[in-house]
Order: structure tokens, then C-alpha cells, then sequence
């Protein structure tokens, strides 16, 4: 209900009556003063076109309260609204229903075990505090570095952390301190950029508009120096042409490409060596195997979207990790400046350590399949891989209608997403 308030959010107030903004800041002062100093702070409190008090954002009617998501915001904030909705499959737009709910990693799982998916996906999508937190929604916070970290950071998505390790990053840690974050992002106004720089350059709320395509978190190879972005790439130029020449920001770029390109050799041979096995027959345990996944089908894991992190082999995980965590780690190190980070710390040579895995287990896997034939020895995959106290939770070995609880949702006609 937090993370999506239009579709699941319903008011429990057993304060009845309908206020101004006057009365709700007077009872609140006592009640969560927090709030209440933070929103005072705030040009909400100020602003020259009138107060934007409690009831503008939530309502007057104590009973029936909502909690603010984008198209609340959008009432005053138009031009925002319509970037932060303008982004395609992988941007804030899509983050949610799209990135989360209906990605068998996270299907698969249960909604306890995800809950740092559906909270920073969850805002990112359908509210606007992820950025702008509230009660004081500060711009100066919204363009601070750290504020994208909270979502952006971790195994599959290691931007803040490789920003930190970059060349900006350090000036950022160093002298952050000493700007004046309420001034515009120019590079008048700040040493070095940030997240919001580059990424939102001159407050546009599409963040995906300067990305040269949806790679999936870098974890399918594009070549973007290829011809056909070749604008896209100009557009990236001349965002770093505020403080590098065109030619070193083109030799940074084009050092990237080259970096990807090598990592996606090492992922796909490790590919062919996974699918080689699946086409032999020869996984420990095989998808038929194991218990049915979130679609009650067995699928072998590594198909485009279908990617789990559980109810699989050995050698699937390893391979996942290998792509989501590392492959991709390369492309957001180069991306973001952080050399150390592309070779020694999360890129190329860790990857050469999960090659090095796949292969040693899949000469296992082979050489127990050989001395089984030789021996004429036919094995069964183990119950277990099936059934456990965790993995019936999984995904329904016991589902009955009635065992998902509805009632919060607000859906009304329209298909249920907990269904």
C-alpha cells in the first residue's frame, strides 16, 4: 500500500470531519512534529502562489485521506510529471509493475524476501518522496549523489558505488560540503557532476532520456558506438563537453564499448557451455526436475526473462550471477569513470573467476554422466530439490482460490497484479 497508494493505499483514520490545513498543522504539531517542522521548512509552506498544505496533498475529509502518488504531484508540478511518465521498459516509469512484479525473480520469491525490490521500485515508479523526500521536498537533496544511491547501489545495479570509486566521485566525497546545492546543475556551480547532472541535465524528469537504450541493467550487449546512436552519443559528448574536450569525452566512451564487448565474450562462452548441458541433459538437477516455477512450468532458468534466483542448479546461479552481477558491473564501472572497479574490484577479473567456475563444474557434471553410463548407473534428481519447508512457500504446491488477500487492492474491474 505504501510503495503503490493508488492501487492498494485505503485510509484506517477514526478521526472524523473535514479540515484546512490551518487545523491539521495545529493537531499535528503534537501529534508528528516531525512533519510538521519539516513541511514549514519547505517552499510548500512559503511558496508565492499559496500555501500547499496537508489537504492539498491529502486531502480535507479525515475519513477517506490518501496518500499522495505522481498524478498528485503532477496537479501542480505538469512539466515534471510528464518527464518522470515519458520513460520506456526499464526507466522510473515502468519500475514497478514492469521491473518488479512481473519479473520471475521477483514473482518467484516471497513478497517478505523482496522487500528492497518493491520499496525502491515502488517509489520510483509511482511516487515522487524517493527523490524529494518528504516533508520538506528539497531540491538541493534531489540533487545530491547519495539520494540516487539509496535505490541505485548493490550486486545488479552498482552505480552509486561506482561513481564513488570514479575521479568525480572523490571530488564530490572531498569538497561536497562547500556548494551551494540550492543553485541550478551547471558546471558554473559544481566541480564536478552528479547523478542529476548527467542524467537529468537541466531538470528533465525523464532520466532514461539520455540513456542510448534499455540494455536491462547492462545485462544484454549493445555496442553503442555503433552508427545507429550515433546522436545519442553526440548528446553524452556534449554533456561532458561542460568540462572535457570532445575528444577525451569521445575516448572515454569508446573505452567503454571496447570493455563490454570483451565482457559479453566470456559471458556468452559460458553460455554455450550452461545451454550445451541443458541440451544434453546433463544439469544437476534438469528443470523437470525441480519444483514447478512461479508459472507452474519447468523452464530452464537462463531463457530470456526468466531468470531466478532460486529453484534452479548449481551452475544456472553461477551463471546468472556472473551476467547480472559482474558482466554488468564492467559496463556500469566504465560508465561511470571507476577503472579500479572495471578490472580488479567487480569487473573483469572477478568474471574470469566465474568462468573458471562454470567450467570446472561442468566437467563435473560430464565426467559423472560418463562413469554413470559406463556403469549403467540411471540417477534420479533427489526429492529434495522438489520439496522443503522453503520451497513449498515458493510457489503454490498448496495454492487454493481464496489464499491471496485481496482486500486492500483497488483494482475494481481491471485484472488484479496479486492474482
Amino acid at each position: 500500500r505504501w510503495y503503490d497508494p493508488d492501487h492498494y493505499y485505503t485510509p484506517n483514520m477514526n478521526v472524523s470531519g473535514e479540515f484546512k490545513h490551518e487545523e491539521c498543522v495545529m493537531c499535528h504539531t503534537v501529534q508528528t512534529p516531525g512533519i510538521v517542522a519539516q513541511w514549514k521548512k519547505s517552499k510548500h509552506a512559503s511558496t508565492e502562489k499559496g500555501v500547499v498544505g496537508c489537504d492539498k496533498c491529502h486531502g480535507n475529509n479525515h475519513l477517506q485521506l490518501y496518500m499522495p502518488s505522481w498524478k498528485h504531484c503532477g496537479e501542480c508540478h505538469p512539466e515534471q510529471k510528464a518527464g518522470h511518465r515519458a520513460g520506456k521498459i526499464g526507466s522510473h516509469t515502468h519500475a514497478f509493475h514492469v521491473s518488479v512484479v512481473e519479473t520471475p525473480w521477483q514473482i518467484a520469491k516471497p513478497a517478505a524476501e523482496v522487500t528492497a525490490c518493491a520499496t525502491c521500485h515502488g517509489i520510483a515508479e509511482n511516487r515522487c518522496d524517493g527523490c524529494h523526500t518528504r516533508h520538506d521536498f528539497s531540491l538541493a537533496e534531489a540533487r545530491k549523489p547519495n539520494n540516487c544511491g539509496i535505490c541505485h547501489t548493490g550486486l545488479d545495479h552498482y552505480e552509486y558505488e561506482m561513481y564513488k570509486e570514479s575521479y568525480h566521485g572523490m571530488i564530490y566525497e572531498s569538497e561536497q560540503h562547500t556548494w551551494d546545492w540550492t543553485k541550478p546543475m551547471k558546471p558554473a556551480n559544481y566541480k564536478t557532476p552528479t547523478c542529476a547532472y548527467c542524467h537529468m541535465k537541466d531538470g528533465e524528469h525523464n532520466a532514461q532520456k539520455a540513456s542510448t537504450i534499455n540494455s536491462h541493467m547492462g545485462t544484454s550487449l549493445v555496442d553503442r558506438g555503433a552508427p545507429k546512436f550515433k546522436e545519442a552519443r553526440q548528446n553524452w559528448i556534449n554533456t561532458c563537453k561542460g568540462c572535457h574536450s570532445p575528444r577525451f569525452a569521445a575516448d572515454q566512451f569508446e573505452a567503454m564499448d571496447e570493455a563490454v564487448k570483451v565482457s559479453f565474450t566470456k559471458w556468452r562462452e559460458a553460455m554455450k557451455i550452461v545451454v550445451d548441458l541443458y541440451n544434453d541433459g546433463m544439469l544437476d538437477p534438469m528443470p523437470n526436475d525441480l519444483a514447478p516455477d512461479y508459472a507452474g512450468h519447468y523452464t530452464f532458468s537462463l531463457l530470456g526473462g526468466e531468470g531466478r534466483m532460486y529453484n534452479v542448479s548449481d551452475i544456472e546461479r553461477t551463471s546468472f550471477e556472473m551476467l547480472v552481477y559482474i558482466t554488468n558491473a564492467v559496463y556500469k564501472a566504465m560508465a561511470h569513470g571507476a577503472m579500479y572497479g572495471a578490472t580488479y574490484g567487480k569487473g573483469a577479473f572477478l568474471q574470469d573467476r566465474w568462468l573458471g567456475q562454470i567450467k570446472g563444474e561442468a566437467s563435473r557434471l560430464r565426467r559423472i554422466k560418463a562413469l554413470e553410463n559406463q556403469a549403467g548407473i540411471q540417477h534420479k534428481a533427489y526429492d529434495f530439490w522438489k520439496h522443503g519447508e522453503y520451497t513449498d512457500l515458493l510457489l503454490g504446491w498448496k495454492r487454493k482460490p481464496g489464499d491471496v488477500d485481496k482486500s486492500a487492492c483497488k483494482h475494481e474491474g481491471e485484472n488484479c497484479l496479486v492474482e
